[in-house]
């Protein structure tokens, strides 16, 4: 610190400047910003203000929904040997042909409502809003062949909290517990599926608080 009389430097833990006589000045205290401030300093950002610009939107990344040719085409495949077993079952007699039926009925019922429902979130409206990030969690599942499921819990204005997934590893791990800054969403709230999470996290813009 400066002596603000003479401009010299105080010695390292001392009160009084040795050069003029001057007592050294209190140090400032520091407080942490509210969480009401930080939320107006994010909306106050340049972040947020591009948020609803085109340019920016268009770096929003989505996530890419399995074709429907490709699933159309196992499925025509899978109906058709189901078909065949079928056929071949009930003409020996048995009545193991209603496990085939069943599984082809399964098949076409998963097609029809599966990437419907995933084109839905996946191409669903863009929401943006200020948020701070409270915690991550990593969620594996399987053994030899597991799969990743990243998450992320985030504080809003109104002091709700909300866990919402991260579908984008990379973004998950740019993601750090105490960021502040402007939340993207996708997808839509009216897709009624246990198995399909209805808004996830489409990028997150962190903003220096």
């Amino acid at each position: 610190m400066k002596c603000p009389s003479c401009g010299a430097s105080f010695p390292e833990n001392g009160s009084v400047c040795e050069y003029c006589g001057t007592l050294r000045p209190a140090e400032p205290v520091s407080h942490p910003p509210s969480k009401a401030d930080i939320f107006r300093r994010i909306r106050e950002s340049p972040q947020f203000v591009e948020r609803k610009q085109t340019p920016r939107r268009n770096r929003v990344p989505q996530i890419d929904s399995m074709p429907g040719v490709v699933v159309g085409v196992f499925v025509v495949i899978g109906c058709g040997v189901g078909c065949l077993v079928t056929w071949n079952l009930f003409q020996a007699g048995g009545t193991w042909g209603f496990v085939p039926l069943t599984a082809v009925i399964l098949g076409v019922v998963i097609y029809l409502f599966f990437p419907g429902k995933s084109d839905q979130i996946g191409s669903g409206q863009l929401r943006t809003q200020p948020a701070i990030v409270l915690g991550k969690r990593i969620e594996v599942r399987g053994g030899r062949y597991a799969s990743t499921s990243y998450y992320v819990t985030f504080e809003f204005e109104d002091t709700k909290r909300r866990e919402l997934a991260v579908y984008d590893g990379g973004l998950y791990g740019r993601i750090t517990e105490g960021d502040a800054g402007v939340l993207y969403l996708r997808g839509r709230d009216d897709v009624g599926a246990a198995f399909l999470r209805s808004r996830y996290v489409a990028d997150f813009e962190r903003v220096q608080i």
